[in-house]
This record gives structure tokens, C-alpha cells and sequence, in this order.
């Protein structure tokens, strides 16, 4: 298995992701789709319309998962002109 492949969890985090998946499984969705798609850097560059699109949910829907996501401490948010740069918590997960 290529080590680029890789993703590790911290365990600490466990109890917030199982309070996710029960309050906002759909910010659990965005939280998983950004996982898959981050560089080695935990960073993913796209609009909300690419999330939306992607997982075929409402624009409210990903506005808000992205709320929770960053009010929880899972990512943090830059603007990149139309785009954003989504930055996953590296406590919380890893790439490598």
C-alpha cells in the first residue's frame, strides 16, 4: 500500500465524530469528502458548488456543514478567490 494512501485518525477525536454523524451526518459527508480529496499539506482548495455537487446536497446544507465543521475545530477555512482552501485539523487527521 503507497503511504501517500494513508490517512491516520487520532483517536482523541472519536467521541466528536460519533457526535457528528448524530447531530449533522450530513457535515460528517463534507468532512469525509474533504479527507479523501486533501493534499499531503491536509489542505483542499474548492467552492461550496463542488462539495454540493459532489455529494448532491442543498448549497444550505454544505454552508452550514461547513459551520459546524469549523466551529467544532475538524477544519479551518481561507478564501482563494471563488474557491476556498479548506484546512483539515492535523490533530485530527493526517495524509502519510
Amino acid at each position: 500500500m503507497n503511504k501517500q494512501n494513508v490517512t491516520t485518525f487520532n483517536r482523541e477525536y472519536c467521541k466528536k465524530q460519533i457526535w457528528l454523524v448524530m447531530n449533522y451526518h450530513k457535515a460528517y459527508l463534507i468532512l469525509y469528502f474533504l479527507i479523501d480529496k486533501m493534499n499531503n499539506s491536509n489542505k483542499v482548495v474548492c467552492s461550496e458548488k463542488d462539495i454540493q455537487e459532489d455529494i448532491g446536497i442543498s448549497q444550505s446544507t454544505v454552508t452550514r456543514g461547513i459551520k459546524v465543521l469549523k466551529e467544532q475545530g475538524f477544519i479551518d477555512i481561507q478564501k482563494s478567490g471563488t474557491s476556498n482552501v479548506y484546512h483539515i485539523n492535523p490533530d485530527f487527521a493526517r495524509n502519510g
